[in-house]
């Protein structure tokens, strides 16, 4: 039976994307930490690698799932917003380029009118 330090939600980590590792101060200057492997196997103790500390890290396996998958969802959605904001934007670049040349057009149409 292990004596926690504290108990720490695992929003409160930082997480490092590229060591897939999850990140916590510890009081004696270095971090906590717990990987995404250890969390996915089970684990809920993040250890200090400089100390005897550890910390219980409360998460719920379900929600984070909740999370991750609505952090794809949206990422996708805004992927295709601004895919979709783009072509709009080309759309009315061209129309309003068209416009332009057309008054430049008619302007020099005037100006040949008038010689």
């Amino acid at each position: 039976m292990s004596i926690y330090h504290d108990e720490v939600e695992i929003e409160d980590f930082e997480y490092d994307e590229e060591d897939e590792t999850y990140y916590y101060p510890c009081p004696c200057g270095d971090r906590f930490q717990i990987s995404k492997e250890e969390l996915k196997a089970g684990v809920d103790v993040a250890t200090c690698p400089s100390c005897s500390l550890v910390i219980k890290v409360i998460f719920d396996p379900v929600m984070m799932l909740f999370i991750i998958s609505f952090l794809i969802y949206a990422y996708r959605s805004l992927k295709f917003l601004l895919i979709s904001f783009n072509d709009d934007f080309m759309y009315f670049e061209e129309q309003f380029i068209d416009e332009n040349e057309k008054q430049k057009n008619i302007n020099v149409d005037k100006e040949t009118l008038k010689n």
